[in-house]
């Protein structure tokens, strides 16, 4: 019981900080915006987002290992927030996926291309 409320804490602390994080930085909320819009980015904000990718994903890949270690239950993928942006119809995510694949765990990414529908 202590390590599943140690992992429903931790992953709490991570999920807010890193929405949070974006709620507070207007130029940050602006470039997401253009992004998921489909709109042109400058090569600095193409690398900003799809470093905001990879430590989405790393988070995301550290509720899943504990969903999959039975430290977290399935749902709380969605209760986290992970999920709102790791659907089939997020086209930037699908495009830079390729790119990111390499550096995610083999199940993980496996896991992922499924979510994302490419598998």
């Amino acid at each position: 019981m202590a390590a599943r409320a140690a992992a429903y804490q931790g992953m709490g602390v991570e999920a807010a900080n890193f929405w949070y994080g974006w709620s507070m930085d207007p130029e940050f909320a602006d470039l997401l915006s253009r992004a998921f819009a489909g709109q042109n980015l400058t090569e600095a904000e193409t690398v900003q987002f799809n470093y905001m990718y990879v430590g989405a994903l790393r988070l995301y890949e550290t509720t899943w290992r504990q969903v999959e270690l039975g430290l977290l239950d399935a749902e709380h993928l969605e209760w986290f927030g992970w999920n709102a942006f790791i659907t089939p119809d997020n086209l930037p995510l699908r495009e830079l996926w390729p790119q990111l694949e390499d550096i995610m765990s083999p199940d993980f990414g496996s896991y992922m291309e499924r979510e994302l529908g490419l598998a």
